[in-house]
């Protein structure tokens, strides 16, 4: 665990001394053995808050930045005398990109007290380290030789160990997800409908890119249902082909309306989950200034879930080996190859994808091809060699503004809202994995299936949180909405762990090229700068 020495600095607030501020943390958090990705998180977060403050509360006023370890866990805090400022609330447009609404979102949740005329915001300093992909490496090796050994030489042995111990463990450890995925869940989608303000004082500009964001994700998904056809079969009877697949359809919509507010949590039912989400997220919104201290609450129980989700993390080389070795005793080993397929389709598509974007592009706006993808090229490195969205967040702003042109308020509010909710990446990866693990589970894939298999896939990207874990518990629910037995869980995880990082720098550059062509479509893009 990460231990970072009591330090405290003061700071007179002007732009100089923001970038000031942020080098003597990443000084601290370097010596701490913090690696780079952890470092640029909490940097950013330092930059934000102390550039509301100077905003709002006026440059020359002094800001105290603390760090230390109380009870083993490390910290960092904020304070500034003034008027109150609360980096976790925003009330015009300009400040979106600072409020944390939308970076708690991204991992970056703080908390704000305001007392004596006090302004203070501390956060936890959670490391993020990589040093748990080694231990996933060696649980994936081991896991892989007890499963040969065992099957090979031991087959009665493994039957009994297959019985008593590891599916007794294996389903315990699904429960365990499953109890969380649920309030992960709905508390992620409420914090995404609240956290990005009231869409109808942000004008077209907000509504323009929620609408390409959520519309260009089931288009991936579209392409992506075309691709796997190609692989899957569907089962096309008379039931299938009449009208009773538009019932089933019809039925799904109406059974999104759950019957009370506890059975979609005990089931793990993801439609009416996030269709009680989507209902209280918008009841908030609207009764914000009626009910503040709910939304207070609210973002106080979504910090509390990511913290037990990041604890749970760090079980994930545990469940990684008793996954592997229940696929080996249980004689579905056989399907280990459909990773392949899966990492393949995945892949292909994001590469697709990135090509017609840039083509779109360059063709549009009279530049070519070659320069725009050296443009974007920096945070696209960050997030492919870190798995991070949110490493990659301070070179993305950079980028949209200086390399591409796009106009600085667009920027502030749509990178931060693209980078939660728009993984269309993402999205292909639960389809992909639903369609192949489903397929060899011989589940059967109907039309219907397929309609109820985009729609969640797509649902989820959206709503999954941008925390260790938030992956592998969307999982647990799409497989659990589509009757995928928990057993394939264990491909999911293997398909997650190796594609992560091109998912994630795919991601990446797609928001980006949607940010472009939303804002020259609002004529906010400086062509001279992107064509340069």
């Amino acid at each position: 665990m990460k231990r970072v020495k009591s330090q405290k600095k003061s700071f007179i607030l002007s732009r100089e001394s923001i970038d000031e501020a942020s080098e003597w943390l990443a000084e601290i958090l370097s010596e701490a053995d913090f690696n780079r990705k952890d470092i640029l998180k909490f940097r950013l977060s330092v930059e934000d808050v102390m550039l509301k403050w100077l905003e709002e509360i006026g440059e020359g006023t002094e800001c105290i930045v603390k760090c230390g370890t109380r009870l083993r866990r490390s910290y960092l805090s904020l304070s500034a005398a003034g008027s109150k400022s609360n980096p976790r609330e925003f009330d015009s447009y300009d400040e979106i990109g600072n409020g944390s609404s939308l970076l708690s979102l991204m991992g970056l949740a703080i908390e704000y007290h305001y007392k004596d005329g006090i302004n203070e915001v501390s956060m936890l300093l959670v490391s993020e380290s990589s040093s748990k992909k080694p231990w996933m490496l060696i649980s994936l090796v081991v896991s892989v030789l007890l499963g040969i050994i065992i099957t090979g030489f031991l087959p009665e042995a493994g039957d009994v160990l297959y019985e008593q111990a590891v599916t007794p463990l294996f389903n315990t450890m699904m429960n365990l997800l499953s109890a969380l995925a649920g309030p992960m869940i709905f508390l992620a989608v409420c914090s995404g409908i609240y956290g990005v303000g009231d869409v109808v004082l942000f004008g077209k500009i907000g509504k323009k890119l929620i609408k390409r964001f959520v519309g260009m994700t089931f288009v991936f998904l579209a392409g992506t249902l075309v691709v796997c056809l190609q692989f899957v079969d569907v089962t096309f009877n008379r039931t299938s082909m009449n009208m009773s697949v538009f019932s089933r359809i019809y039925q799904m919509i109406l059974d999104t309306i759950p019957p009370d507010i506890v059975s979609p949590f005990q089931t793990g039912n993801a439609l009416q989950i996030i269709f009680m989400a989507c209902i209280f997220g918008v009841t908030v919104l609207i009764l914000e200034k009626s009910v503040p201290s709910l939304k207070n609450v609210l973002n106080e129980l979504h910090v509390v879930i990511q913290f037990i989700m990041v604890g749970i993390s760090k079980l994930m080389p545990l469940l990684v080996g008793i996954s592997i070795l229940n696929l080996f005793l249980s004689g579905m080993i056989k399907n280990i190859g459909l990773m392949g397929k899966q990492i393949l389709i995945c892949i292909g598509i994001g590469i697709v994808g990135m090509l017609l974007y840039g083509i779109l592009i360059s063709r549009k706006y009279k530049i070519s091809l070659f320069g725009f993808f050296k443009k974007v090229m920096p945070s696209f490195l960050i997030a492919l060699s870190t798995a991070s969205s949110t490493a990659a967040f301070s070179k993305n702003v950079d980028i949209c503004r200086n390399e591409l042109g796009i106009n600085g308020q667009i920027v502030n509010f749509g990178i931060p809202l693209g980078q939660v909710i728009y993984m269309p990446l993402g999205a292909v990866e639960f389809l992909v994995a639903a369609m192949c693990i489903g397929s060899s589970y011989s589940v059967d894939i109907t039309p219907a299936w397929l309609v109820i298999a985009v729609f969640v896939s797509g649902i989820l990207s959206i709503a999954v949180p941008p925390i260790a874990g938030g992956a592998l518990s969307c999982f647990t629910i799409l497989f659990t909405q589509l009757g995928i037995p928990m057993q394939g869980i264990a491909l999911a995880i293997g398909l997650d762990m190796i594609i992560d990082y091109v998912v994630t720098a795919c991601d990446i550059f797609c928001v980006q090229s949607e940010l472009l062509m939303a804002a020259s479509s609002l004529d906010m893009v400086d062509a001279t700068v992107l064509r340069r």
